[in-house]
């Protein structure tokens, strides 16, 4: 069966991008800078009218979409920075640590894909910011973790 597919955009005090890839889709370098990148440079520039994207540095994994030489043309050409992250290492990604789980602790089954990202939305909207900034403070303890077990996996040492 195929799953939807989400990509979640967030920062430290909220969420910034929910997109939806169509059923079936696969996520590749054009559909990740089309429908994803792109619209998470439009918002920035929105919301920082003075200084763009700078300063920002963006948290990918080691999905192949996300390390293909085009998407990093177009982030450097965009002046978003890319923060190093291991390959494969579910430990950093706030996503996996916990967004993942909180979400499906506090969404039932939806019908439709439709349903889902709606119901979706609002939970990230019903999040407290505190939480987005805790979630935020974990992932520097984490990445001091990485550094000190040297990139391997270290979920288990918490």
């Amino acid at each position: 069966m195929n799953q939807s597919v989400f990509s979640i955009f967030l920062k430290a005090n909220g969420w910034l991008y929910l997109h939806a890839f169509e059923r079936g889709c696969t996520v590749d370098r054009f559909s990740y800078i089309r429908d994803c990148l792109k619209a998470v440079v439009n918002i920035l520039l929105k919301e920082r009218p003075k200084s763009g994207t700078r300063g920002i540095k963006l948290l990918h994994d080691g999905a192949r979409a996300h390390n293909n030489q085009e998407v990093l043309n177009y982030l450097n050409d965009v002046g978003l920075d890319l923060m190093p992250h291991p390959a494969y290492s579910p430990d950093l990604a706030p996503c996996d640590f916990w967004l993942n789980d909180y979400i499906k602790r506090n969404l039932i089954d939806q019908k439709d894909e439709k349903a889902l990202f709606k119901s979706v939305t609002k939970l990230l909207n019903s999040i407290p910011q505190e939480e987005y900034k805790k979630t935020f403070e974990m992932l520097l303890i984490r990445m001091q973790m990485c550094i000190n077990n040297r990139g391997d996996y270290f979920e288990h040492l918490m």
